[in-house]
């Protein structure tokens, strides 16, 4: 791996997925994330892995920057957590450059509101 590779972990939230930037440091492998409780924070391999699992490790526009440049463009952004304008994926974009390809929010969304129309149509259909 190297640094500003983007990690992809299953959550231990159902459904959910969290992702992270990978940065080797002097003592180790770490992670850069973003999160609810913590806001941006930096984990070792070890602390972010205690309740997830590895889904994938991928290439991101800035594989293999300096940690010096990553700890820069790391610490320069926003730190609040924040579900829709500022989530884990939003944080790897921000720093990276690289689009997302999935948005769980989006996704959530669009099945919360399809499930609500059938709802609504159900209920109307058979009052």
């Amino acid at each position: 791996m190297r640094n500003g590779d983007i990690v992809k972990a299953k959550s231990s939230i159902p459904l959910v997925d969290h992702y992270a930037i990978f940065i080797k440091l002097d003592d180790g492998d770490h992670l850069l994330h973003n999160t609810p409780f913590k806001g941006n924070t930096i984990s070792t391999w070890s602390e972010f892995f205690k309740d997830r699992e590895l889904i994938y490790v991928q290439d991101s526009l800035i594989s293999g920057i300096s940690k010096e440049d990553l700890l820069n463009r790391f610490e320069a952004e926003e730190n609040d957590w924040n579900l829709f304008t500022h989530d884990c994926e939003i944080f790897i974009e921000n720093i990276t450059g690289s689009k997302s390809k999935e948005r769980q929010v989006e996704e959530l969304y669009f099945v919360v509101s399809m499930l609500s129309l059938i709802t609504i149509y159900l209920a109307n259909k058979y009052n």
